[in-house]
This record gives structure tokens, sequence and C-alpha cells, in this order.
């Protein structure tokens, strides 16, 4: 079952990134 780890590997990076995305405009719109 290595692929079911890539895949929630996959699922939780781009979490992260959608994250940052959001915290980047939340600071971008308080200024």
């Amino acid at each position: 079952m290595m692929w079911c780890k890539r895949v929630s590997r996959r699922k939780t990076k781009h979490a992260q990134q959608r994250s940052f995305m959001v915290e980047r405009f939340k600071s971008d719109n308080q200024k």
C-alpha cells in the first residue's frame, strides 16, 4: 500500500500550499 501513503502525502502537501496561499491573501487584504 505504498501508493496510499504517496497519495495521502500529496493531499497534505496540497492542503499546506492552499493554506499558505490563504494566509498570504489575508495579509494582503489587511494592508
